[in-house]
């Protein structure tokens, strides 16, 4: 009888201590545009795009300091790319050819060749996976953008033009 008092304490303990998740609000027209975009980019045989970021980071003697960076990116087929960047004082590229991946530094004047799987996105994903770099809107070549917005955000709306 002690056994089984301690057994609902302890299940009604754990039902009012569990949290539950908030549900994704997915706004269906947004998801209509997403899948189109994807799939427009999905058919490209080539393309070029400037992205120019603001990260924000928290420093304990300075407070907030900005960071800015700027990427021009040119992709062909599904196993070029060059990813040309600037950030802060430093200027740097990567040069994807197929199977091999090149990182040269402006800045340092140094320079990098790694082995690479044969498809541009294959090609991110190990790059990353074992060397840490990110690559600049990298996420809308994936043929599962969309998907991974869903699963990754609390709220994907569209809020007009």
């Amino acid at each position: 009888m002690v056994a089984r008092r301690t057994l609902v304490a302890v299940l009604l303990l754990l039902a009012s201590s569990r949290t539950v998740a908030a549900k994704a609000v997915v706004d269906a027209p947004a998801l209509t545009i997403l899948d189109r975009m994807a799939a427009v980019i999905g058919d490209l045989n080539s393309c070029s795009y400037t992205l120019e970021v603001a990260n924000d980071i928290q420093d304990p003697d300075h407070g907030t300091i900005t960071r800015l960076a700027k990427h021009d990116v040119q992709i062909v087929g599904p196993n070029r790319m060059l990813v040309d960047s600037q950030f802060d004082a430093a200027h740097s590229a990567l040069w994807y050819a197929g199977k091999t991946l090149y990182y040269y530094s402006f800045s340092d004047k140094t320079y990098a060749m790694v082995e690479a799987p044969g498809t541009l996105v294959q090609a991110i994903d190990q790059i990353h996976r074992d060397y840490g770099v990110d690559f600049p809107g990298g996420d809308f070549i994936y043929p599962t953008f969309t998907d991974d917005l869903i699963d990754h955000n609390d709220q994907i709306r569209y809020l007009g033009i």
